[in-house]
C-alpha cells in the first residue's frame, strides 16, 4: 500500500511540474510575440518618419520660419480613451514644447509609444506629422491637440 501512495504522489508532483512548465513556456511565448510586435510597431514608425524627412527635410530649416506667434497655447482633442490636453510653447515664431498636461483616460502603455509624436512635431514644425503605428488614435489626439493649440498662434 505504501508503493501505490507514493506512486500517486509522485505522479501528482510530475503533473503538477509538467503544467508549470508549460504555463512559463506559454507566457514566455505571449510575452515574446507582445515584444515583436512592440518592435515592429516601432521599425514602421522609424521607416514612416524616415520617408517623412527624405519627402520634407529635416524641419532643421524652418525652425526660424517664424510662422506662429509667441507665446504659450493650450489646445485639446479626443484621443483613444478620452480627452488629450496639451500646452505648446512658441518662441522666436518656432514651436520649442509640447506638454502633455492630461491624459488620464489614455492606456498608458499606448500613451507612451503615442508621446513619440512629439518630437517630430517639434522637428517639423507643424502638427502634419504621421501618426505612431501601434499607437495610432492616441498618437491623433496628441497631434490634433496640439493643431488646436497652434490656431491660436497663427
Amino acid at each position: 500500500m505504501f508503493g501505490r501512495s507514493f506512486v500517486v504522489r509522485l505522479t501528482s508532483v510530475f503533473i503538477i511540474l509538467a503544467s508549470l512548465y508549460i504555463y512559463e513556456a506559454v507566457i514566455r511565448e505571449r510575452v515574446q510575440a507582445d515584444t515583436i510586435a512592440r518592435l515592429e510597431a516601432e521599425l514602421e514608425s522609424a521607416k514612416n518618419e524616415i520617408a517623412y524627412l527624405k519627402e520634407h527635410g529635416s524641419g532643421k530649416e524652418t525652425l526660424d520660419a517664424g510662422n506662429y506667434t509667441d507665446g504659450s497655447y493650450k489646445g485639446t482633442a479626443m484621443g483613444f480613451g478620452g480627452n488629450i490636453s496639451v500646452s505648446v510653447e512658441v518662441e522666436n515664431g518656432a514651436i520649442v514644447s509640447v506638454d502633455v498636461t492630461d491624459h488620464a483616460s489614455e492606456d498608458d502603455s499606448f500613451f507612451e509609444m503615442a508621446s513619440e509624436i512629439i518630437p517630430r512635431i517639434i522637428s517639423a514644425q507643424t502638427s502634419s506629422v504621421d501618426t505612431v503605428s501601434g499607437a495610432t488614435f492616441s498618437s491623433a489626439g496628441i497631434r490634433d491637440a496640439v493643431a488646436s493649440a497652434l490656431a491660436g498662434a497663427q
